[in-house]
């Protein structure tokens, strides 16, 4: 039995005995068996492969693109041309649903009014989506523009779809956890990352969940993985060889602190994971971004083995580190722990699991005791260690919560070395 087994069989058998004190979570422990399976090629184009992972029928892909940023954008396009065209679809499909659900609501609507309020709805939201994409521009580099052009052409699908869909993030209020661990924290001092994605289960993103893996020629780039979706070019959760980032909503945000004319926080991550090979680059650059929503950020860095959290916003750029986070009773400090789960303002379930499991600490502990049972990452769940770029990852599917499904563990040294 090996060390990451030991440690999920430890932590069970001390709740068994009582040791464990976790009288506020809600959760149960994911008692499911991480499965690794290895990616198969299935289809090369010219700067691109695209490999599957089939999970009893469940598709995941993870796409290796390389060369200039158009380059890379069309192969991305022809190797997921399918997917890609799928999740436009289904997406504002989903949309329209929604807005047909909330238009009943209101009573004093005439029924006959209706589908023509329903359409217009889409038509002011999809509007919005491109308008923001279009004042965005001046703030992008670019790379992003180049890429989705690559896209549109690869695919052969509308440039503006791809825009639109580029800019939900924008607008998403998701609940989401973030925890850094490392040193005295896990079993071997090594770094780990969660980022817990907590959104709508029911929207049809994670029919189409994909690794996509960057080579990109232009200067200064390393080679870095985007976890998210088809047709996606920004970043929520993404790990190069040295550093990585995920995003958390904040609740105190207020509209002083927003701005749509600035760089998109996801394009914002993504040049992080590309050009910053260290902690104080990452901050450098994040902090010098004409930055746009109120969030908070989680960023790991293998060169300094340290991780740490920031308030990110339009007007607030604040870093925490091990030591200077406002701590609370429910939120205690632990010593190279960062964290931030998604009930900020109610952690004592976070914070009691990681004082009981202090030092044993590691990623299948994580994804299979922590995150189910603070509820966290129900629709999307990743946790990456830092030395040896393995990446345990699942997605909600069928209505059923990713922290309750098969964790993936997936390899990412052979496309990321």
């Amino acid at each position: 039995m090996g060390k990451t087994n030991i440690a999920v069989v430890a932590f069970l058998l001390l709740a068994v005995l009582g040791s464990v004190q976790c009288y506020v979570c809600e959760g149960t422990i994911n008692n499911i068996p991480i499965r690794t399976i290895r990616p198969v090629l299935n289809k090369t184009v010219p700067h691109g492969q695209k490999y599957t992972i089939d999970n009893n029928g469940e598709l995941m892909q993870i796409i290796n693109i390389t060369g200039n940023a158009f380059q890379m954008g069309k192969a991305y396009g022809q190797l997921m041309s399918d997917e890609i065209h799928a999740i436009v679809n289904a997406y504002f499909h989903y949309v329209e649903e929604h807005a047909e659900e909330e238009l009943k609501l209101i009573t004093k609507l005439p029924k006959w009014l209706q589908p023509s309020a329903k359409k217009a709805t889409v038509q002011v939201l999809r509007w919005i989506l491109r308008f923001n994409g279009l004042v965005t521009r001046k703030y992008t580099t670019i790379r992003f523009q180049a890429e989705l052009d690559g896209i549109a052409e690869g695919a052969n699908i509308d440039r503006n779809a791809l825009v639109e869909i580029n800019m939900i993030p924008e607008y998403t209020k998701a609940g989401c956890s973030i925890l850094g661990a490392w040193g005295n924290a896990t079993i071997n001092g090594d770094l780990l990352h969660l980022r817990a994605l907590d959104w709508d289960t029911n929207a049809p993103l994670n029919n189409y969940p994909i690794v996509v893996v960057y080579h990109s020629n232009e200067k200064g780039s390393q080679p870095f993985a985007n976890v998210g979706w088809a047709g996606f070019v920004g970043s929520i959760t993404g790990f190069s060889p040295v550093v990585g980032v995920g995003e958390k909503v904040r609740k105190q945000n207020t509209n002083e602190n927003e701005t749509r004319l600035g760089k998109p926080w996801n394009y914002a991550i993504r040049d992080v994971m590309q050009f910053a090979t260290n902690i104080d680059e990452a901050l450098q650059m994040l902090n010098e971004t004409d930055r746009t929503c109120s969030i908070y950020l989680g960023i790991g860095s293998k060169v300094n083995n340290t991780f740490r959290l920031v308030e990110y916003s339009h007007k607030e750029f604040t870093v925490y580190d091990d030591h200077n986070f406002p701590y609370t009773s429910k939120h205690g400090q632990f010593d190279h722990v960062v964290y931030m789960p998604i009930h900020d303002d109610n952690s004592e379930c976070f914070n009691d699991l990681i004082r009981e499991n202090y030092g044993r600490i590691d990623s299948e502990w994580i994804m299979r005791v922590l995150a189910p049972l603070h509820k966290t990452g129900d629709t999307q769940l990743a946790v990456y260690n830092y030395r040896n770029m393995e990446l345990l990852l699942q997605y909600s599917r069928g209505g059923v919560y990713a922290y309750n499904r098969t964790p993936l563990r997936i390899d990412l040294a052979p496309f990321l070395v």
